[in-house]
């Protein structure tokens, strides 16, 4: 795909809105080491291989655009519970 991590959680919630996305944090993970102990706001993973790290790093941008176009008073809980 030629969109950033940002851009694919992004597509997600147009795709599918706040259920898809929630969907993706709480059954999918990217970590190389395969950790599924801990639930990041982003997902499962083990937070410190470079797939968690892109994963973070792209659902937080996803959330700091939200913010800046003023979607953010109408974030739904999926995006806002987590931390």
């Amino acid at each position: 795909m030629w969109i950033d991590k940002s851009a694919t959680w992004a597509l997600a919630e147009r795709l599918g809105g706040a259920e898809l996305v929630d969907l993706i944090v709480r059954e999918t993970h990217t970590c190389y080491k395969g950790d599924r102990a801990v639930l990041h706001r982003w997902g499962y993973g083990c937070g410190t291989c470079p797939a968690c790290e892109i994963r973070a790093r792209g659902y937080d941008e996803f959330l700091q655009r939200r913010r800046r176009i003023g979607m953010d008073r109408d974030a739904p809980n999926a995006y806002t519970r987590r931390h």
